[in-house]
């Protein structure tokens, strides 16, 4: 996730050529995909704001924050998905596909 939008790619192909064989599979897919470009807009916003913060040297210790926050709630989301809890979206997710 270090550069927004490339992360939507792989997701977005996977979607679009198996959504329409595998119900579980549009349905996990919208949720991926919904948190990928959420995600990338936080990390966009965050290098914004706290990229101003670092020239001062206070935002360089908060802009590791989101990427480490990013691999724990994957991690998470991994293991509900695993669980067959396929209803579960990842926290702060903005739906952008329904």
């Amino acid at each position: 996730m270090a550069i927004p939008g490339p992360n939507v790619v792989g997701p977005l192909i996977c979607w679009l050529i198996w959504k329409q064989d595998y119900p579980l599979v549009d349905q996990i897919g919208k949720n991926v995909i919904n948190a990928q470009i959420s995600w990338g807009i936080y990390l966009l916003v965050s290098w914004a704001f706290f990229g101003v913060l670092t020239l001062i040297f206070i935002g360089f210790l908060f802009i590791w924050i989101l990427p480490l926050v990013w691999i724990i709630l994957s991690v998470v989301y991994t293991i509900k998905i695993s669980n067959r809890e396929y209803t579960y979206q990842m926290p702060f997710t903005i739906t952008f596909i329904k």
